[in-house]
């Protein structure tokens, strides 16, 4: 008879990082098992976070409550992507500037863009992400804003 040792492959669990802490959960019931929510922008986040109390249907929380919909955080993702348009600076060219320090780097991170690039021009991550309410109103004017700026969004 044969036993697993090692990582089962095919297991039903999934994982869950929270966008404003970077808590992981693994659950094998979804997202109320580990006391996380997802807005319906698709923003993953621990309930504690959210502005307003606790959710029953924690797949489809409303944007009003979700900090990252309402400009008081931020997603690593949308700021990087933010920067990008607005700055043109390639994410090819902070990869090679990466992968100076280690040349075995496969990917670059979001967080190494926003650093490198607020470092260029003098940012600070929370006063850009501060600006988007007066720039944009609204999460999904900025997701519009990157609809209509990136080729792959």
């Amino acid at each position: 008879m044969k036993y697993r040792k090692d990582f089962v492959t095919n297991s039903s669990s999934s994982s869950y990082i929270c966008e404003i802490c970077g808590e992981v959960e693994t659950a094998w019931d979804g997202l109320e098992e580990v006391n996380m929510a997802e807005c319906v922008n698709g923003h993953v986040i621990c309930q504690d976070h959210l502005l307003t109390g606790k959710y029953d249907d924690v797949n489809c929380v409303p944007a009003k409550v979700c900090p990252i919909c309402q400009f008081i955080e931020y997603s690593e993702y949308d700021l990087a992507k933010y920067l990008e348009i607005k700055y043109g600076i390639d994410r090819e060219k902070v990869f090679s500037e990466v992968k100076k320090v280690n040349r075995r780097r496969k990917k670059l991170y979001d967080l190494e863009y926003i650093t490198y690039v607020c470092r260029q021009f003098e940012l600070n991550p929370a006063e850009v992400v501060a600006g988007w309410k007066a720039e944009f109103g609204t999460y999904e004017k900025l997701k519009k804003y990157f609809r209509n700026n990136t080729k792959n969004y």
